[in-house]
């Protein structure tokens, strides 16, 4: 057996702490959303649910990213400014 960590005496409670790192990142994260994904998701809702994968996926070509869910941010294509966040179909190929 494996045993991870070390073992919890009794009655010792867990930290569920989170790391400054990873809060900063998930507090950057929850802008990006907010600032970049969340005004598209107004203006395309056609796009943006589990439901929608037909929308933003040409079959009959791949598989690739539609056209149109493409070019649903032209901000996305070349803006540096939180491109690590956004999935690959959306970045324009350079």
């Amino acid at each position: 057996m494996i045993q991870i960590g070390r073992r919890r005496k009794e009655g010792e409670r867990l930290d569920f702490t989170i790391p400054a790192d990873i809060q900063r990142t998930l507090d950057a994260l929850d802008d990006f959303i907010a600032r970049e994904i969340a005004p598209l998701e107004r203006e395309h809702p056609e796009f943006f649910d589990h439901w929608r994968e037909h929308a933003r996926t040409d079959w009959e070509h791949g598989g690739q990213p539609r056209p149109q869910w493409q070019a649903c941010s032209p901000r996305c294509a070349g803006a540096p400014t939180g491109l690590r966040h956004w999935p690959s179909g959306l970045i324009a190929d350079r």
